[in-house]
């Protein structure tokens, strides 16, 4: 499996941690990232940290993980492909993780293949499916579909 994280593809297994450093196009991509934390990390739900915990542990310039999600349900296959249908000559990103307890946890981005420091559509949910949905959503409403 292939993932694409910034303007940098990487090789891994569903489940295995991926240790990235985003660049700064990549931030500004993160709605509200953490204005003084230099990584972004996706954290396990149960792990126990409270928000302040986990910006001092990315503050401290420890690396954080992106992890793809592993055993995607049919409906979220189903939507994917839907998006990759209607957008074949786009690209996208899915990503798990939050900043803020009131944040969506899924966020999925589209992207021009010729511009790949901007999204041209977004979806956030605390559904996958949905993410995706409103992303696909969004830019139907921008006349771009």
């Amino acid at each position: 499996m292939r993932v694409k994280v910034g303007d940098h593809w990487f090789e891994c297994k569903p489940g295995q941690p991926i240790m990235v450093e985003l660049t700064d196009g990549d931030k500004r991509n993160i709605a509200n990232m953490h204005p003084e934390a230099t990584r972004y990390a996706v954290f396990e739900d149960d792990d126990g940290w409270s928000n302040e915990q986990k910006f001092a542990w990315m503050d401290e310039g420890r690396d954080g993980s992106m992890r793809p999600i592993s055993d995607p349900t049919a409906k979220l296959a189903e939507a994917l492909a839907t998006a990759e249908k209607v957008f074949p000559n786009h690209y996208w990103m899915l990503g798990k993780g939050k900043t803020r307890p009131d944040e969506p946890l899924f966020g999925f981005a589209l992207f021009d293949k010729r511009d790949a420091e901007e999204p041209i559509a977004c979806g956030e949910h605390d559904d996958p499916v949905e993410a995706v949905k409103r992303a696909v959503a969004d830019i139907k409403t921008k006349g771009r579909a």
